[in-house]
């Protein structure tokens, strides 16, 4: 019998026994075969047999061996063959025997210990920690057997997890229980000492004196305990945090110009019963450098005052690395749109002791153009190639070039099936001097709901708050193919207000036309009527038709989008003026502004939309100019035309979506066709409210009866304006603060009595600010408080509104 291998791998102990048994079995399977007549006569194996395995089964363990019956026998096969099967996480030890038949054949037998079976895992003590959380940052679910090494390892991870949460007193003692009546299986039992929660008292800067301390603890992320602290996470330590900190720090004071600025040291000192903690930085400044000298040579595709326009650095202004590391970047983008995607810039800094400036000299080198071979997607798991593909500005045999992948990049997040922020990347392949393959990989995110929610808040029509119920079944990327599809039910304690069902492919047949249709019932609830006995409820039954063609020869982001609709208009509860003087005037108002029937109509949009997401777009823009109309030949009561230009924009301010501002305008008119028909009065405008102007309620900005009922403006003009904030990194919560402005006046007066008094009938505008709060989770709201900038205290008009509904987006 010869022992081939012997390990209890991988402690590293063990590591030259297994080098030097592989070496001595080598050599002497080595000299045997060397005496054979035929050199290349190696040993076959006969049979391979597994010896201590109880409840790992012999298949699993043969099918981890590099070793097949039948095959030429390699020693050098052997290691591979204990690092597979230790991979398995089964076993304590294993060991390889070879016994020689004859001189050319051999019989290989795999001796194993297994681990003891994992029966329990327990944890005592873990108050701040809960067990659930222990368990799934470790991944101990997947955890079958158990060992001095593997509980010793537990041990050390939940040390580290306690000390995040600043418990650095923390100590594991892991022990292993064998089970009284199988020897074979164990509970693992860790007990916990939390010990007193650190919290970070004091930080001290040693040796700034050039810029203020206040400054530094601005940038850095290790903070003081304060009244405040559960809101910036203030008080926590952290060693790797505070190593971070310290190139904060060095980075600070070289954009400030201190060019040999360094964090000498860090101390970190505990409190005896390391309740508190103190952190101080001993920093040496040394000189402020300006620069001098700023150049960046030229060639035949840009000169050196073209590539200067790039560059952030000044002469005479302090020297800035963050300023230079930009400079950079906006130089490689430079030539990245020249194709020249892997050029590298070099920034050459030489400082002048003497005079306490510096040189800097950005060298550029090109390296060659590179063309596109193929293009492969990956990543995505749920959304076809294709989806994706006819989002890119770029095919292969393109010249690549940074301007293509951006807008590509863009286009892909665009369709909002992705993750936010890191969700659509670009990775280059290069196959030659001139040749690469692109890769643009995605994160898939959830593009559906299904969900049952309560909201407390007003309605589109009515400032009156009520509990609403909504059902709702949506989905974005039906099937993987960007289906959109969706049905919603909402009702409110007294009534169903709404239901509502679509499907929309946005390219039929794989082409640039998309076709949608969308069915409704609604009731709608005409709150701000106060003098009537009761309150108007309209009933709206309906559907449409859409239609979008995508004109990519003239722009890939110009669609042009129709409809034709037919709605069913109902009285449910059939306004009755009061009794008393004007009653007759009224009842025909209230008959003319309710007036029912059915309503066909058809309407022609072309829309622009070069916007970077669709639910959180921080940068392009968004235009419609629309016209709809109701013509008199297919219509009995009603017949109107009308017309919209819409428009939005996205920058951001800081960051990519650290604030975003965000620009808003409308403007439309509305108007009879034939005098003898009515305009219906959804169809008019009707300013003030959450979706219109904030502060205001609904219509109560433009033409209304001397009683202050709403009777809709033909004309319109609106204003927004937004700075839009995260306040949790997933996006699922955002504030904003915004100022609103706009106006409604020239309602219809064709069938209105001559002697009735209308207010607000003429042009004038209203303006408001406020802040709110938008939420997706757990489930979609949008909350805004109004202040009115103009407020009329002779017409009784709030100071402010609070509005509170579901999520509306522009």
């Amino acid at each position: 019998m010869i022992r081939l291998q012997t390990s209890a791998w991988p402690k590293k102990r063990r590591f030259f026994q297994v080098l030097s048994v592989l070496l001595i079995a080598s050599t002497l399977l080595s000299s045997l075969a060397f005496a054979q007549e035929d050199a290349i006569n190696q040993p076959v194996i006969k049979n391979i047999s597994v010896v201590g395995n109880k409840y790992i089964g012999k298949e699993i363990i043969l099918n981890k061996l590099p070793y097949r019956k039948g095959e030429v026998f390699d020693p050098k096969k052997s290691s591979i063959a204990i690092k597979n099967l230790y991979d398995l996480g089964h076993f304590r030890q294993v060991q390889l025997e070879g016994e020689e038949i004859d001189e050319k054949s051999i019989n290989l037998e795999i001796h194993v210990q297994e681990k003891k079976l994992l029966e329990q895992l327990q944890f005592t003590g873990n108050h701040s920690v809960k067990t659930k959380t222990i368990k799934e940052k470790l991944n101990l679910a997947k955890l079958v057997s158990v060992d001095e090494e593997v509980v010793q390892k537990i041990e050390r991870d939940i040390e580290k997890i306690y000390r995040e949460e600043g418990h650095h007193a923390v100590s594991v003692e892991g022990k292993i229980i064998p089970n009284a009546q199988n020897p074979d299986k164990a509970t693992a039992l860790f007990t916990v000492v939390e010990g007193a929660k650190s919290i970070l008292k004091r930080v001290y800067f040693v040796g700034a004196q050039k810029i203020p301390e206040r400054r530094l603890r601005n940038i850095i992320q290790t903070r003081e305990m304060w009244l405040l602290a559960f809101m910036d996470g203030a008080g926590a330590y952290a060693d790797e945090i505070v190593e971070i900190d310290r190139h904060r720090i060095e980075f600070y004071y070289r954009n400030q110009g201190y060019l040999n600025a360094r964090v000498a040291k860090t101390d970190v000192q505990f409190s005896q019963d390391k309740r508190s903690i103190e952190v101080t930085f001993y920093i040496q400044e040394g000189d402020q450098y300006t620069l001098d000298e700023i150049s960046a040579p030229g060639d035949e595709f840009f000169t050196e005052s073209e590539l200067l326009k790039h560059v952030s650095l000044e002469k005479g202004q302090a020297f800035s690395q963050e300023k230079m590391m930009a400079s950079i970047n906006r130089l490689k983008d430079l030539w990245g749109e020249k194709g020249y995607i892997h050029a590298d810039v070099y920034p050459q800094v030489k400082p002048n002791d003497v005079t306490k400036t510096v040189d800097v000299t950005f060298q550029s080198e090109r390296g060659s153009r590179l063309y596109v071979n193929r293009i492969l997607i990956t990543g995505n798991t749920i959304t076809r190639d294709k989806v994706i593909r006819r989002q890119l500005e770029i095919a292969e045999g393109d010249l690549i070039t940074t301007n293509n992948l951006k807008k590509s990049q863009s286009a892909v997040e665009y369709l909002s099936y992705f993750e936010r922020g890191s969700g659509v990347n670009w990775r280059i392949h290069r196959l030659s001097e001139d040749l690469a393959d692109l890769e643009i990989n995605v994160k898939e995110t959830k593009t559906g709901q299904f969900n049952f929610n309560l909201s407390y808040g007003s309605d589109v029509h009515t400032p009156r708050p009520s509990l609403r119920g909504q059902f709702v079944l949506q989905k974005t990327n039906l099937f993987g193919l960007g289906y959109d599809v969706g049905a919603m039910l909402q009702g409110s304690r007294h009534r169903i207000q709404k239901l509502e069902g679509h499907f929309l492919d946005p390219h039929i047949l794989d082409s640039n036309v998309a076709g949608g249709i969308f069915l409704y019932k609604k009731w709608d609830e005409y709150d701000q009527w106060v003098s009537v006995t009761r309150t108007p409820i309209q009933k709206v039954t309906g559907g449409y038709f859409q239609y979008g063609i995508a004109m990519p020869k003239i722009d890939k982001h110009l669609q042009l989008v129709g409809e034709i609709g037919i709605e069913d208009i109902r009285n449910k509860n059939t306004p009755i003026a009061p009794p008393g003087v004007g009653q007759d005037i009224f009842q025909v108002i209230l008959r003319r502004t309710f007036e029912t029937g059915t309503l066909q109509w058809l309407s022609l949009n072309l829309v622009k939309d070069t916007r970077n997401h669709q639910m959180f777009p921080s940068a392009g823009y968004r235009v419609c100019l629309g016209a709809k109309t109701a013509l008199p030949l297919v219509n009995d009561e009603f017949s109107f035309w009308k017309t919209e230009l819409e428009a939005s924009y996205y920058t951001a301010l800081i960051g990519k979506d650290d604030l975003v501002l965000v620009v808003h305008g409308k403007a439309g008119y509305v108007d009879h066709i034939v005098d003898e028909k009515m305009i219906p009065y959804k169809e008019l405008f009707h300013m003030g409210g959450q979706t219109t102007v904030r502060g205001f309620v609904w219509g109560s900005i433009g033409p209304a009866t001397d009683r202050n009922d709403p009777l809709g403006a033909r004309a319109a003009i609106l204003f927004n304006t937004e700075l839009i904030f995260p306040l949790i990194p997933d996006y699922s919560m955002r504030g904003h603060v915004f100022y609103d402005a706009g106006a409604g006046w020239s309602t219809p007066k064709r069938d209105l009595p001559s002697t009735l008094s209308i207010k607000r009938d003429r042009f004038d505008l209203r303006h408001s600010v406020g802040f709110g709060i938008n939420l997706m989770q757990p489930m979609p709201a949008k909350i805004d408080w109004g202040f009115k900038l103009d407020r009329r205290k002779q017409d009784g008009e709030s100071a402010h509104e609070f509005h509170l509904q579901m999520q509306y987006a522009w």
